[in-house]
Parts: C-alpha cells; structure tokens; sequence
C-alpha cells in the first residue's frame, strides 16, 4: 500500500493542458491528462479525470517496491492490464516470450538502459538477415517494445508507471525492408470460382461476400443481418470477432462505420440469403481458424481450375504471399481501385483505412493493370442463388483429391491443410 497522505486528485493548467495533481507517497506529482484537455473552460471535466486518476493511484505499488520489479512480473502486470481493457496480448505475448525477455529477463524494469533495447534491435536485424524473421515481424516486435515501455513511463493506468524515462524513445527501430506484394483475384478468376460446382455452395457465397464488400475476415464473420438495410441497399460494419478472447469487439479503425452501399450485383444473392434464414442471425458466420480456411481457399481455387502461381506459392523476391482469406478483401478494393470512378477518400471510408495512404497504395497499383483487366464486380451466376441442400455446419469435408492437385500443381510447400481433428464449417 502507498504511504504518506492517500492519494487525491486536483488539476493545473500548465503548458498549455490540463494535468492532474496527484499527492502519491507524500509526493506531489503532474500528470497529463489523456485525451488532451485544452482549454480552459475543460476544467470540470479535466477535474474529473483527476479524481479518477487519484482512485488509481490508491492502488498502486509502493515506490520501493516499483523500482525493484523484475521485467518478467511487470510485463505479467502489463499483460493483465491489457486483458483487462479486451486488447490483444497473443501477439505481444509471443513477442515477449522469443524476442524481448531472453535479453531483459531478470533486470529490474526500472533499470533497463537504452543499450539494453538497442541489443534488443541487433537482435532482430539478425533474425531478419538470417531469414529467420521477416522484416514487417521484427518492426511489430518493436512496436510491441516501444509500446510497453511508453506504458511503464507515462501510461493511464498508473499502477504500471516505475519509470522516469522512456529509454526507447531515442532508439532507431530494426530496418524496413520491402513491401510484401498483394495478391488477388482477376474478374474472371473470381467469377470461375463462384461458378464451379467442385466449390461448396457456402464457401462460393462467403467468397462472392468478401469480395463484393470487401471486409476483414473478422468482420465478416461478425456482420449481422441487422447491419444489411436491404430496402436502402447500404450496408454498415459494426464490429468484429477478436480471435483470442472468441468475443466480438470494434472494428479494426476503433469505430463503426458509416453506412456505405453495397454493390448493386451482390443484392440478389444477399436477398436469397436474407429469405432462407428470415434475416435473423449472422450473414456467415463463424468460420474457424484463419489460417487453416486459407489453405481450403486455395484448394478450392485449384479444384475450380484456378492455378495461377501468385495465388498459390509465396515468394521472397520479390516479398509476396500466396493467396488468404484476407485477400478477398483485396480483391475487392483493388476492384474499386481499377474503377477509378470513386475519390481516394470514398474507397479510403469504404475499407476502413486509418490512412489515405493505405488507400493511395491500391490505387497506384490499379492505375497500371486498368487495360484488358475486366470488368469489376460482374454479375454473379444464378447458381449462387439456389436454395442449399444441408446448412452450412454439415457441409461435406473438401474433396479428397484436392491435395493432389496442389502438390501436382506447385509442390507440396504450398499447401497447408488443416490440423487433424479440428472441425470447422467453411
């Protein structure tokens, strides 16, 4: 427990915002309210904050023993916290685990030096030039450290403050490398699969969906029939599944988007769809695992006579992956790019960029391949509209050929089925 006065809560406008004057160890201390409060007329509200800020400050660790804490208890601490507020921790997890605490394990969390995370750095540019990392994991590693270290300095929650610097803020990240190519469909391509009758009718449908509204698998698997406005034709993305906690959350951006339409050939399958079930429930549902439903989209891409090699092999020179689940999104908003009939910051809102330069990338690369390209989000066939035989939990297992015809077509390295034992819809 804290000694001294308990803690209490005041504010003072100084450098332009307000802080909170917290008395934590019989010290007085400023913190910077977050979200900024800039005006002088915020002051009731930055008073509030303070007082919330005090009721965390109750709880926090003595100085003594703050100052003392091994980096392995802090970041458990850290991790909790992140729990706690429904933010993602497998991937700062894993982080940790190979990357971070086999050089910091067993300091102090309050000692750790600038040399200390540089090391840390060294580390990652090797793993990259051995070829035992990629460049894009290496900076998400560092994210994960600049991010952990920010908290331990100046963080909101107060109970995870044992520093007086961030000695990550003057250190140069691990090196970028090349952009990763994007891979995905041709019109005709995505028209041969949602055609093929070798394709189970729900996967056609989810492919012919992901494509026409072009939304993250999470997104998808969350979008309701309550989002779909049939009568206005706009459709509006809510929210997404987090994969680790199985609970939906925000979307990506933080916050649901605006109602945008949908695209006008995707509405008589949507209205099919919309009848067998009575618009209640999901529009697909929860499918599975990510990765293992990408190596059954490009199974179900070879058994629908679909081999071109981008789709199906990666490549380190130049940096490209095969085709995902998350590639149908791609498809579809480099569709829209090719189009060139919508402005940059329409097709920006209508994929939930946080950055028109995500957007600019698409429309660069579309404005090269725009000649004998096709036409973009073509009718769909009538096939896809027929009433299915069986719901989608009791569709039958893929075609017991389809592994051949991968290892046929490009070698046993491109293809990852799924683990035994584990059950999925898709």
């Amino acid at each position: 427990m804290p000694r001294g006065r308990p803690a209490t809560g005041s504010v003072r406008f100084e450098g332009g915002r307000w802080k909170a004057r917290l008395t934590l160890d019989g010290r007085e201390r400023l913190v910077p309210i977050e979200p900024p409060l800039l005006l002088a007329s915020d002051r009731d509200k930055a008073l509030q904050e303070a007082h919330e800020l005090a009721k965390l400050a109750r709880g926090a660790f003595d100085t003594r023993a703050r100052a003392s804490e091994l980096v392995e208890d802090w970041y458990d601490r850290w991790l909790a916290f992140r729990r706690e507020k429904g933010k993602r921790i497998k991937s700062p997890q894993s982080h940790l685990t190979i990357h971070i605490l086999p050089i910091l394990r067993g300091k102090p969390m309050a000692e750790v030096s600038r040399s200390d995370l540089e090391q840390i750095v060294q580390e990652l540019d090797a793993k990259v030039c051995e070829g035992k990392l990629r460049w894009k994991s290496a900076s998400n590693v560092w994210g994960t450290v600049t991010k952990s270290f920010d908290d331990a300095h100046r963080g909101k929650t107060l109970e995870l403050r044992v520093r007086d610097d961030n000695p990550a803020k003057e250190v140069r990240g691990p090196d970028r490398g090349v952009e990763t190519e994007k891979v995905h469909l041709y019109p005709s391509e995505f028209l041969t699969l949602v055609s093929s009758a070798a394709v189970p009718l729900f996967r056609r449908r989810y492919y012919a969906i992901g494509v026409y509204i072009y939304l993250r698998p999470a997104e998808l698997e969350a979008l309701r029939w309550e989002d779909v406005d049939l009568e206005r034709e706009t459709v509006q993305i809510r929210r997404g599944i987090d994969r680790e906690r199985k609970v939906e959350k925000a979307p990506k951006a933080g916050r649901a988007r605006a109602p945008f339409d949908l695209e006008p050939a995707l509405l008589p399958l949507l209205k099919a769809m919309h009848a067998e079930v009575g618009g209640r429930g999901n529009v697909v549902g929860r499918l599975g695992d990510e990765r293992e439903l990408a190596g059954v989209l490009r199974r179900d891409l070879l058994d629908a006579g679909i081999t071109r090699r981008e789709l199906h092999e990666g490549s380190n020179d130049p940096p490209r992956e095969w085709m995902t689940l998350h590639d149908l999104r791609t498809t579809g908003i480099t569709w829209m790019a090719v189009q060139g009939q919508r402005p940059p910051f329409e097709i920006m809102a209508r994929a939930g960029h946080r950055q028109l330069a995500q957007t600019q990338g698409y429309i660069d690369r579309a404005s090269l391949i725009r000649r004998g390209y096709g036409q973009t989000f073509p009718t769909l066939p009538t096939s896809l509209l027929e009433q299915p035989q069986c719901f989608p939990e009791t569709f039958p297992e893929e075609s017991s050929n389809s592994s051949t015809k991968v290892a046929e077509a490009h070698g046993n390295r491109t293809h990852r089925p799924p683990r035994e034992g584990r059950a999925h819809r898709f």
